[in-house]
C-alpha cells in the first residue's frame, strides 16, 4: 500500500518515471495483489504506453486465473484504445467458457452497437433474454439499437416498461434521456436529467447528458461551460466501482470532443482545431473523430485536408453517414457536382441489398440535384428514397 500510495502522488506531481517504478515494487512486494497490477495497468493507459499496459492487464488476467473477470479487463482495454477486433476476439473466448456471462455479452453488444452492426446487437439481445427475459440491461441494449436506428419511440417504450418497475434506474434514466434528445424534447430529456441527478447526485455521466441537452438545443455557449465542467469533474474523479478507470478515459475523449465541437459552433476555429486533433490523436481509429477535425478543415476551405478526412472516416466505417455526406458536401461546396454523385452511386451500388442505407443515399443524390437547381432529377432521388424506406423522414421533409 506505501508504494502504491508513494506511486499515485508521483503520478499526481507529474513524474512519471518514478510513478511506474513505485508501481513495479507494488507489484514485486506483492504480485497476487490485484489493485496493484489494475492500478499499474491504468496507469500505463493513461500514459498512452499501449504495449506495456496490454502486458500488464495480460497479467492481471493471468494473476485472477484468466477468469472472465480478468479477461474482461483485457478486452476492455482493447475496447478502449480502438482494438476493437482483439476486444471482440477476448469477449468471444470469454463466451465460449462461459456462455451465461452476461456482462460479456453486454460489452460485446455494445461494440457491436459501436460499428452499426444491428444484426449481432440483436443476436446478443435474444441471447440475453433466453437467460433472463426481464433482463433490463438487454432491452436496454435493444433501446439503444432502436436510437441508433432514428426508432427512439420504440426505445422509449422498452425503456418505459423498465422504469415502471425501477424508477430510479440510473441506466434506464440515461438512456430514456437519450431517447428523448433524439426526438428533440429536450424539456423532457432535461426532465430526466433531474431524475438522475435526484436518485445519483454524483453520477458523472448526469454532466455529459447536460451538454448534450444544451446542443440539441442550440445552446452552444452553455454546452461550451458544461464541458468544461465536465473535464475538471473527470480530472478530479478516481477509478471506483461505479466507473473504471478506462470508462474515465472514454469519458475525457467525449468531453474534449465536445468541447471542441462547441468551439467550431461559437467560431472559434483555433480552440476547436486543437481540442479535435487531441481527440484523434487519442482515437486515431475512431470514424466520427475524423468527421468531426475534417468539418474543422471544411470550415476554413481547407478542402483537400477534409476530403482527405472524411474519406479516412468512411474507410474505418462504412456505416458513417456523416463521413459519407461530409465527402459529398466538400465536392458540393466546390461545384464539383459530378464527382460527388459518382462517389454517391458508388456506395449505392455497394449498398444496393441495404433499403434503409440505399434510402439515405438516394436522399444525398437529391441534395446534391437541388444544389444544381435541378429539382426534377431531385424529386425522383426523394421518390426513390421514400419508396425503399417509408419511415426515412429526411427525406418526406425536403421533398
Amino acid at each position: 500500500l506505501g508504494y502504491l500510495e508513494y506511486a499515485r502522488f508521483y503520478g499526481f506531481s507529474g513524474k512519471i518515471a518514478e510513478a511506474e517504478a513505485q508501481f513495479k515494487k507494488a507489484v514485486e512486494v506483492e504480485p497476487s495483489n490485484i489493485e496493484t497490477r489494475e492500478s499499474l495497468a491504468n496507469f500505463y493507459l493513461e500514459e498512452k504506453q499501449f504495449e506495456k499496459a496490454e502486458q500488464a492487464f495480460m497479467d492481471l488476467a493471468a494473476a485472477q486465473g484468466n477468469s472472465p473477470e480478468g479477461k474482461m479487463q483485457l478486452a476492455d482495454f482493447y475496447a478502449t484504445v480502438g482494438r476493437e477486433d482483439d476486444a471482440i476476439n477476448t469477449f468471444n473466448e470469454i463466451l465460449k467458457e462461459s456462455p451465461e456471462f452476461v456482462r460479456a455479452r453486454y460489452r460485446l453488444g455494445e461494440i457491436y452497437l459501436d460499428r452499426k452492426e444491428d444484426e449481432k446487437v440483436t443476436e446478443q439481445v435474444e441471447k440475453l433474454l433466453v437467460i433472463n427475459d426481464t433482463d433490463a440491461q438487454a432491452l436496454m441494449l435493444r433501446a439503444r439499437v432502436k436510437i441508433q436506428q432514428n426508432k427512439a419511440e420504440e426505445a422509449v417504450k422498452d425503456l418505459e416498461d423498465i422504469l415502471k418497475k425501477q424508477p430510479s434506474h440510473k441506466n434506464a434514466l440515461y438512456y430514456m434521456t437519450q431517447a428523448r434528445l433524439a426526438l428533440g424534447q429536450v424539456d423532457q430529456a432535461r426532465a430526466f436529467i433531474g431524475d438522475l441527478e435526484k436518485y445519483h447526485p454524483t453520477y458523472i455521466y448526469n454532466k455529459l447528458l447536460k451538454v448534450q441537452a444544451s446542443f440539441t438545443a442550440n445552446e452552444n455557449q452553455q454546452a461550451l461551460v458544461e464541458t468544461n465542467q465536465l473535464l475538471d469533474a473527470v480530472k478530479s474523479a478516481n477509478p471506483s466501482p461505479e466507473i473504471s478507470g478506462q470508462q474515465l478515459m472514454r469519458l475525457r475523449v467525449q468531453a474534449i470532443s465536445a468541447r471542441g465541437q462547441a468551439y467550431l459552433a461559437l467560431g472559434k476555429i483555433n480552440e476547436a482545431r486543437t481540442d479535435l486533433q487531441e481527440v484523434l490523436k487519442l482515437s486515431p481509429s475512431s470514424s466520427n473523430a475524423h468527421v468531426n477535425l475534417a468539418r474543422v478543415e471544411q470550415v476554413t476551405k481547407n478542402f483537400p485536408a477534409a476530403l482527405s478526412l472524411y474519406e479516412k472516416a468512411f474507410s474505418l466505417d462504412k456505416n458513417n453517414f456523416d463521413a459519407l455526406s461530409g465527402i459529398v458536401s466538400v465536392f458540393k461546396q466546390q461545384k464539383q457536382f459530378a464527382q460527388a454523385q459518382e462517389r454517391i452511386d458508388k456506395a449505392l451500388a455497394e449498398n444496393s441489398a441495404q433499403k434503409d442505407v440505399a434510402a439515405s443515399l438516394h436522399y444525398l443524390k437529391a441534395d446534391v440535384f437541388t444544389a444544381e437547381n435541378n429539382m426534377a432529377a431531385a424529386e425522383s432521388e426523394l421518390q426513390k428514397s421514400i419508396e425503399l424506406d417509408g419511415e426515412y423522414l429526411p427525406a418526406y421533409s425536403a421533398y
